[in-house]
């Protein structure tokens, strides 16, 4: 793969910094962040319990029971009364939240769904846990990924920050493109600035894959058979996604590069390079490009 370094000659298809390392819902109660439940922040699903046994395989059902545990599952709560939810297939969702019933239980709605939870939290084994229990039937738990910013609004599972993952009705013109891939980069690049801030141990791209690598230092582009799958499900067609794709690869070879020194800390330093290409973005330095 080709590669090129800020400091040196654009030589390779990388941007671098020299760095060594369902029911109707009661009334509501106004959230805030010093709620005893700590409700607010990220919260990444670790297990699920489904009361009931169906046939006579109780192995398998439960198998099937926690198939959502192995996709993977990550919600999202603002003090604003929005959040977010993306699964490991990609599937994203949003909408409002309530506390109700004395604040002992949530209730969710978005267009795909409503339901109200009973909710609990857990701070047993050094892990902060958050338990939803639906009726007396399932019950989910969930380990706290992230906790809330001080500005929502820079959270990278907020939802101005994902309307990349929204895909488009009608194609999109060469800018509505360009567009949709900037807040993509902008999503990628909280998710580092909020790790640095919350001087995370390690930082998760699992729930935002596309074709950006991120590397100890430095941004480059994923070869064409690593790009994911949701990722291209993102656009209107592949046809506009590989569009988009080429675009940023003809950016890599043709931009000046990233000319700051590095930090020490490999989370600000991409978060650099990558405000700087949001930038670039922003002001024109992107051009469409045909994909026949």
């Amino acid at each position: 793969m080709k590669i090129f370094y800020i400091s040196l000659a654009i030589t390779f298809n990388v941007i671098s910094c020299n760095n060594t390392e369902k029911k109707d819902p009661l009334p509501a109660t106004k959230a805030t962040p010093s709620l005893k439940t700590s409700f607010l922040g990220s919260w990444r699903l670790a297990d699920i319990e489904v009361a009931g046994t169906k046939n006579n395989d109780p192995l398998l059902e439960t198998a099937d029971d926690k198939r959502v545990l192995q996709q993977g599952l990550i919600f999202s709560f603002f003090e604003n009364g929005i959040f977010t939810n993306i699964n490991g297939l990609g599937n994203y969702d949003f909408g409002e939240w309530n506390f109700v019933n004395g604040k002992k239980m949530v209730f969710l709605q978005s267009k795909k769904y409503k339901d109200t939870f009973k909710i609990k939290a857990d701070f047993s084994n050094s892990k902060e846990l958050l338990i939803l229990k639906q009726g007396n039937n399932q019950k989910m738990t969930f380990s706290r990924t992230g906790n809330a910013v001080e500005k929502f609004e820079l959270d990278a599972f907020y939802t101005n920050n994902n309307t990349w993952r929204i895909k488009p009705l009608k194609p999109e013109t060469d800018k509505q493109i360009m567009e949709r891939f900037a807040n993509y980069v902008s999503h990628l690049a909280f998710i580092l600035k909020n790790a640095s801030d919350q001087k995370q141990a390690a930082v998760s791209f699992e729930f935002s894959q596309g074709i950006i690598q991120i590397y100890s230092g430095g941004i480059g582009i994923k070869s064409k058979e690593d790009v994911p799958e949701t990722w291209i499900n993102s656009y209107y067609s592949p046809k506009q996604a590989w569009q988009a794709y080429a675009m940023f690869e003809s950016y890599l070879k043709t931009s000046k590069g990233y000319k700051g020194a590095s930090t020490g800390e490999w989370y600000i330093d991409d978060y650099n390079i990558l405000t700087s290409i949001y930038g670039d973005l922003k002001n024109g330095e992107f051009q469409g490009t045909a994909v026949n």
